[in-house]
């Protein structure tokens, strides 16, 4: 069932050359890589100086094989990471209905692939199922929760999936934010009481930051929707340098 219609794998990068080449060697290890369409999306230089770093990544991209097709999208300027990940996962997403999505900084074990593409096809028709991680920030100690999986309406954007129904419920309206979000239990949920996430909301809407994913997980939290975690992480995220 898995080696029929596998979803395609999207890679966001930038202007990370060694860090590109970790993420794509890992990928084409996994188990199903040569049955799986790639598209790569890489974002423009910000300025002059970054021309040289850019044309160097994209000489990379242009080397890749080892996948069953490939699709290099090449941005002539910056768009900034919301954009790119926005406009690339729902490009993805118009042509083949589900996606399996990574940043140029995860690392991904050779089971990636497959348990993405059996989550993806098994909760397929489970409407309350917006999304799947692949990195769980659960140590495991007990290997009898290894092969497990739990519930959660917290995202985690370390190697994800989606399909194009529940991704078209992605919003940045303001007003729609403001009116769910209006009483302060509600955000103390969304928030687990850190007080991280509905600030990190506030920070886009008063211009400081302009991030993607805190909208993705308000939008799977103002539809009630949960994701769906592994017990064992599939990726690693070595972008922290």
């Amino acid at each position: 069932m898995i080696n029929r219609d596998l979803a395609p794998v999207a890679v966001f990068c930038y202007n990370r050359l060694d860090h590109i080449r970790l993420t794509i060697g890992a990928l084409k290890n996994n188990l199903l890589a040569e049955n799986t369409e790639l598209f790569i999306f890489s974002d423009g230089p910000k300025n002059e100086r970054e021309n040289l770093t850019i044309k160097k990544v994209r000489k990379y991209l242009a080397s890749i094989k080892g996948f069953k097709k490939k699709t290099i999208i090449c941005s002539k300027k910056n768009l900034g990471l919301r954009k790119s990940i926005v406009e690339g996962v729902s490009l993805v997403l118009k042509k083949r209905k589900k996606i399996i999505v990574l940043e140029d900084d995860m690392v991904t074990s050779k089971q990636f692939i497959k348990f993405m593409n059996f989550a993806l096809n098994y909760y397929k028709n489970r409407k309350k199922i917006f999304h799947i991680s692949s990195h769980s920030h659960f140590p495991v100690n007990d290997v009898s929760t290894m092969q497990k999986i739990y519930f959660s309406k917290y995202m985690n954007c370390w190697g994800w999936a989606t399909w194009e129904d529940r991704w078209k419920k992605l919003s940045f309206d303001k007003k729609k934010i403001d009116i769910y979000f209006k009483k302060k239990t509600v955000r103390k949920k969304f928030d687990y009481e850190s007080g991280l996430f509905w600030r990190q909301i506030e920070s886009n809407f008063k211009k400081k930051t302009t991030t993607w994913a805190i909208f993705w997980y308000a939008s799977i939290f103002m539809n009630n929707g949960l994701c769906v975690n592994p017990y064992i992480s599939y990726t690693k995220n070595i972008g922290m340098d």
